[in-house]
């Protein structure tokens, strides 16, 4: 029997990788003769970092650079030959920060600038930013600021990296000399920038937008994205993926080409996923909830309807810490399976999920018996 087992991140517990590792790990202890293939998955959220190493391989440096909230982080940065990619949620991440210091007035995406930065001053052009759990809402104007972009306000010159820049940001000049970059964007979502859908009113408040700021945020990110329309020539407004980690993708336009990509879909294309299944009966997926957002473009959605395209016999089984039953599509998934065994603290879940994982796999290759 062949069979893929291909997770994304179990968010705080296990990464697509461990998670693999442990669910084989069961699954062998039964059935050892059968053919597993490995292939983790994410879709531009928390372990595309691994993931992208696993499948694409590169050299990990690490670089110099500042959180959300400006205090030191060290961010790792995979280099292949003139080509370098990173996480924006290592950068600055909303996982880094307490309920209590989330914040979009405040938090800025200054970071993510110093690291670009570093690129650029490496010779360094093409660069891939996956852009999910971000804990910003600025638009990417702070990424500016460590480039030598001027940002200006009514008032002259706006100084301070903060994310309420983008309240008083009234025009921008660029440095008299700057690299044109090639800037993919690997997103989780297809929002729009502004509107009901988008990053405000969508993912402000888990970032900390309370009440009137949600609009007030939702009118500096079109304000903003018309001043960079006029400079570049770009058309942003309601086209689909900016609404990603608050908007980012505004402010890249200014840096060169951009190009917002499905996450989950261009790594299942580029480490040829299709090529690699063929054959198998089964895939077993999953992530750390599985709920409606799954089925908005995330990794398991993603990798269950390409295993369909190229297997339409096969059968789909998702594995989920937390699952939301009446929100799955049954046409996606045959089959879904909670991690724990039972009523359960969620720190004792997390910190224990390796094992319940490793038994889920067990138990699931005994139901097809011993090989």
């Amino acid at each position: 029997m062949k069979l893929v087992v291909a997770f994304n991140a179990f968010k705080g517990s296990m990464s697509p990788i461990q998670a693999g590792e442990y669910f084989i790990k069961g699954w062998k202890s039964v059935r050892g003769g059968d053919e597993i293939v490995h292939f983790p998955i994410a879709d531009g959220g928390d372990g595309t970092t691994d993931v992208w190493r696993y499948h694409f391989g590169g050299g990990v440096i690490y670089v110099g650079a500042h959180d959300a909230l400006m205090r030191k982080v060290e961010v790792p940065v995979i280099i292949t030959r003139q080509m370098a990619m990173f996480s924006m949620a290592d950068v600055v991440g909303i996982a880094n920060l307490s309920r209590n210091e989330r914040n979009p007035r405040i938090t800025t995406t200054y970071g993510v600038g110093e690291v670009i930065s570093y690129l650029v001053k490496k010779g360094i052009k093409d660069i891939y930013i996956s852009v999910g759990g971000s804990a910003t809402v600025d638009g990417g104007i702070g990424l500016l600021l460590p480039l030598g972009f001027k940002v200006k306000g009514k008032s002259g010159v706006i100084e301070k990296a903060r994310g309420d820049m983008i309240l008083y940001a009234y025009d921008v000049s660029l440095p008299s000399s700057f690299p044109k970059l090639n800037i993919t964007v690997l997103s989780d979502v297809k929002n729009p920038l502004c509107g009901e859908t988008g990053a405000a009113y969508v993912y402000g408040p888990q970032k900390g937008l309370r009440g009137e700021d949600i609009d007030v945020f939702d009118s500096a990110l079109r304000r903003w994205a018309g001043i960079v329309e006029r400079k570049t020539g770009v058309s942003i407004h309601d086209r689909p993926g900016y609404g990603a980690a608050g908007g980012i993708a505004v402010a890249l336009h200014l840096l060169g080409d951009v190009k917002i990509v499905s996450g989950i879909e261009y790594i299942l294309e580029k480490a040829a996923f299709k090529e690699k299944v063929g054959g198998a009966s089964l895939l077993i997926t999953g992530e750390g909830k599985i709920d409606r957002q799954t089925f908005m473009g995330k990794a398991p959605y993603g990798v269950a309807m390409s295993f369909r395209e190229v297997e339409k016999d096969g059968k789909v089984i998702a594995i989920g810490g937390k699952v939301e039953w009446e929100e799955i599509n049954w046409h996606v998934f045959d089959a879904a399976f909670s991690l724990v065994p039972g009523p359960i603290s969620l720190p004792l879940a997390m910190r224990n999920a390796p094992v319940f994982i490793e038994y889920m796999g067990r138990n699931m290759a005994s139901a097809l018996g011993n090989k």
